[in-house]
């Protein structure tokens, strides 16, 4: 399974790292904070067909990355393991720039991720990334799709210009 690099215009197949090692040296930049589950409505089967559903729940996931790195005011990693069938779902560990941590820490409580996500009344399960409570990064990447995305709050004006120099770290 590929792991998925997507953006607000396109979605691009990466090959996806074998080597969990390898895999946390890329992350060195960032550090997990967040780890929650976000779900909504189930899928009919002509939804599930056509990709509507899918397409509903990625751009849903978009729009929350963008609304916690705004609100939060820091560079964000979020590794989403997604699931496409009738109950679409998506596992997200949400990662915080090393520079940003200080900003994160006293921010983290001017985000309702109940708020901000599309589905209010779906279930939503949210907590503070323990990676004691098992392997979080397995079951993310491997047993889901796995999608990565970058989210900026636009506060530098490279950011504002749309070339972040954290988007690809």
């Amino acid at each position: 399974m590929g792991l998925l690099c997507f953006s607000f215009r396109n979605l691009l197949q990466v090959e996806s790292f074998g080597d969990r090692r390898l895999y946390l040296l890329v992350m060195e930049n960032y550090t997990p904070v967040i780890f929650c589950t976000l779900t909504q409505p189930n899928a009919t089967t002509l939804q599930l067909a056509s990709g509507y559903a899918g397409m509903l729940h990625i751009e849903a996931l978009e729009d929350f990355m963008l609304r916690a790195a705004r609100r939060w005011g820091v560079h964000l990693r979020f590794d989403i393991g997604w699931e496409d069938t009738h109950n679409q779902h998506s596992h997200l560990i949400i990662s915080v720039l090393n520079t940003d941590l200080d900003r994160f820490r006293k921010r983290k409580d001017r985000f309702d991720p109940a708020r901000a996500w599309r589905w209010n009344r779906s279930s939503m399960d949210w907590q503070v990334f323990d990676s004691s409570k098992g392997d979080v990064w397995s079951y993310v990447t491997r047993k889901h799709t796995h999608l990565l995305k970058h989210a900026c709050p636009g506060k530098l004006s490279s950011c504002r210009r749309g070339v972040c120099a954290h988007s690809h770290s």
